[in-house]
C-alpha cells in the first residue's frame, strides 16, 4: 500500500 506517499504528498501540497 502507497497511503503513506498519499499523505506525504497531501501535507507536501498543503505545506506551500
Amino acid at each position: 500500500m502507497r497511503t503513506k506517499m498519499q499523505i506525504f504528498n497531501w501535507l507536501k501540497l498543503t505545506k506551500t
